[in-house]
């Protein structure tokens, strides 16, 4: 498959940099780093995330949710590689605009996620600047030497969600399009679930990114494609659906945009199904099977209008392409999705 415009930036950020020989996972191989720790199976996560972009464009304007999005976005890198939680440092780089109310709301969000995710805060860094940027670095453990990666999946493989998709995309075209607000948006920790995930999985990844960027990276890591041929209203969050019934958006808009909602899509090797549906409900968890993984690459997404072919890279790419002009990516995008 065709690289992405953000995959080959990375590539070529890291190509001098040294490397432990610690390392397990290769570059871009897994959600977080998966390093040897000397002790007998035992394994040490780790995930750096920003919150800058986010915050600069307006997506994030309320202090709690960046404050709760910070803890949140590195938990959820932690959760997609199956590791314990172990704590979070935070980096706080703040602006003008951040006087005692700020603050307040602030810390309460990030506070509420470190309890939410069970990633209390070791400690961090304080900074002034002339606008606010917040960052995380999560630590994580991992036994008997196993971690998921994004890479392990065979043709047959069901294809999951740990939970309803398209919430991200849904709230950011209304914050960033100033619609009236009516899409509630405070991602959950999928702690529980990966490790579930973990026992069966044959390879996971979040969806910080939305669907269709999540899937695009997981064919073009595996040399596979994807069928998704459940019915998008069967999988897509309730919130989303409604915004696009309300708007008149092609439903997978909120799929093919590229802020997500922190969900983990996982595939399962058919003869662990079965063992994996009935542990699944022991923990009342209902996973949402999508379809699955093929021989032959690139997507088959069923969607309102039948059965359609997304070049995923092409879309993943548009947003790159608008160089933060957000209403034109945002009309380039209709426009793509509505001539499939």
């Amino acid at each position: 498959m065709k690289n992405s415009i953000e995959n080959q930036f990375i590539e070529h950020l890291v190509r001098t940099l040294p490397r432990s020989g610690e390392q397990m996972n290769a570059l871009q191989e897994a959600d977080a780093e998966i390093i040897r720790t000397g002790h007998e199976g035992l394994l040490l996560a780790l995930t750096m995330d920003s919150i800058a972009e986010e915050i600069e464009s307006g997506l994030y304007s309320d202090p709690f949710l960046m404050g709760w999005m910070t803890v949140l976005v590195n938990a959820s890198d932690l959760a997609a590689v199956g590791a314990q939680p172990l704590g979070i440092l935070v980096n706080e780089t703040l602006g003008p605009e951040a006087d005692d109310a700020f603050l307040e709301q602030l810390q309460q969000g990030i506070a509420g996620a470190a309890r939410a995710c069970a990633l209390p805060v070791l400690g961090g860094d304080t900074n002034f600047a002339g606008h606010t940027e917040l960052s995380g670095c999560a630590v994580g453990i991992l036994e008997n030497n196993s971690y998921l990666k994004r890479t392990g999946c065979q043709a047959g493989d069901l294809l999951y969600a740990s939970g309803p998709l398209g919430l991200g995309n849904a709230f950011a075209f209304q914050q960033l399009q100033n619609q009236p607000p009516s899409v509630s948006y405070q991602p959950q920790p999928r702690f529980a679930q990966s490790a579930l995930i973990r026992a069966f999985a044959s390879c996971c990844m979040d969806t910080s990114d939305g669907l269709l960027t999540t899937l695009d990276q997981l064919m073009r890591l595996n040399g596979l494609g994807f069928e998704v041929n459940s019915a998008m209203a069967h999988y897509l969050h309730p919130q989303a659906l409604e915004l696009c019934q309300n708007h008149a958006l092609p439903l997978t808009t909120v799929l093919a945009a590229p802020h997500g909602e922190f969900e983990l899509i996982f595939t399962i090797p058919p003869e662990q199904n079965k063992r994996f549906l009935t542990k699944a409900q022991q923990i009342n968890w209902q996973p949402i099977q999508l379809g699955t993984v093929t021989e032959k690459a690139g997507l088959r997404l069923r969607t309102e209008k039948g059965i359609v072919k997304p070049d995923t890279t092409a879309i993943r790419n548009l947003f790159d392409e608008h160089h933060g002009d957000i209403s034109g990516y945002v009309r380039h995008l209709i426009e793509y999705i509505k001539q499939l």
